[in-house]
């Protein structure tokens, strides 16, 4: 699949300005609110960074980038989406946008007005949401729903609920008795749903989990007028393309982090990064991250052009860039030496995070096995 030529194609320059526009100003904010030394404050404890960002990116209408403009949003793609999620992910940051722009985008295709209030307040960021893990979506074992007249009861367990700790919403996807797959969103506290802080290795992000199992809550929890299949697929690839861009962006600044430090530490009267062997390690990553870099590129392309190959590109640039991110911040801690090895250095917190984009919505070996059996599938249709 081939972008079209640039040059040619005005309206593509402009939308490409656009996103450079706001890559620059989302750089320029996070550089001043979101230093590792405010991401250190955060690991520790002080909540206080963590809140005041939340604040300007609501002021600056990160939250609704995607939203198309007729529903409260800026209407800017997923180009300019990936664009800010590379950006966080360049400089830690703690903010739960993930989850929060997955609930608007499931929020934008609903037909219910009950439900479909709870968009301007999310937009605003006046309050937050959590999104199930969506290869749970996919698992028929992973929650099962049962119809009891007007309520629903839902069966099973939830795990990996990124940004819960503060939820005032829960997206969750449910098969019924005959397999049919549905969306719900619920209100934790007014639902009786229990969520547990599970713990993290990657300090600057919450995870918790919910027992489901009897939960009875009404059936306008449903979200209606959704093709849930469809709608699943398309929040998985949103969130491959997320966390795909937010690898590259944290594996750019480790990367930065350790060229520069190659630079400056000295051994034998030499700068350890004139060895030969030190430099063919930092190539080989740069190699990788470019290969990475470009295909997320033609993913995030073909998810705002709509075309049939967007889901498959986009896992496949989840699970590579993921992969190229850990494999970044495993060497960096190496190239770093001693120090690299103690946990007041910036290479760990950088080296957990890649760690948990891997298992985030699915793991590389999940992806793979999809991909295999979608590619397999097409050839079959053709013979």
């Amino acid at each position: 699949m081939n972008n079209p030529p640039r040059a040619a194609d005005p309206s593509a320059n402009a939308a490409d300005s656009v996103t450079e526009d706001l890559r620059d100003s989302v750089r320029d904010v996070l550089r001043e609110q979101c230093s590792l030394g405010h991401v250190r404050r955060i690991v520790d404890g002080d909540r206080e960074p963590e809140q005041a960002l939340l604040r300007i990116a609501a002021e600056l209408g990160w939250m609704g980038v995607a939203l198309p403009e007729d529903q409260g949003g800026s209407g800017l793609g997923y180009g300019a989406l990936c664009a800010l999620y590379e950006e966080l992910g360049r400089h830690l940051a703690p903010l739960p946008l993930l989850p929060l722009a997955m609930c608007i985008e499931a929020l934008a295709t609903c037909h219910s007005p009950e439900l479909k209030r709870h968009l301007p307040p999310l937009v605003a960021g006046e309050c937050s949401a959590t999104v199930s893990s969506l290869d749970q979506a996919f698992d028929a074992r992973a929650v099962r729903l049962r119809r009891l007249g007007s309520a629903l009861q839902l069966h099973g367990r939830l795990s990996g609920l990124q940004g819960a700790t503060d939820a005032a919403l829960l997206l969750l996807f449910a098969r019924d008795e005959e397999g049919a797959l549905h969306v719900l969103l619920l209100d934790p506290r007014r639902d009786g749903v229990t969520l547990v802080d599970r713990g993290s290795s990657d300090l600057t992000r919450t995870l918790c989990s919910a027992d489901l199992d009897g939960l009875e809550v009404s059936a306008d929890r449903l979200l209606v007028g959704v093709d849930a299949e469809a709608l699943a697929e398309r929040l998985l690839s949103h969130a491959c393309l997320a966390l795909a861009s937010d690898a590259m962006g944290g594996a750019a600044a480790i990367f930065e982090l350790t060229v520069d430090y190659l630079r400056t530490r000295h051994q034998f009267g030499r700068a350890i990064g004139s060895f030969q062997a030190i430099k063919h390690r930092a190539a080989d990553l740069k190699v990788q991250m470019e290969a990475s870099t470009g295909l997320l590129r033609q993913a995030v392309a073909a998810a705002d052009l709509g075309q049939a190959s967007a889901p498959r590109l986009a896992a496949m640039a989840k699970f590579h860039a993921c992969d190229t991110y850990a494999r970044v911040a495993a060497e960096a801690v190496q190239m770093h030496g001693g120090i690299g090895f103690t946990w007041e250095h910036h290479c760990h917190l950088f080296l957990k995070r890649a760690k948990l984009n891997q298992q985030l919505h699915g793991r590389s070996e999940w992806h793979q096995d999809r991909i295999a059996r979608s590619l397999s599938a097409n050839a079959l249709e053709v013979l």
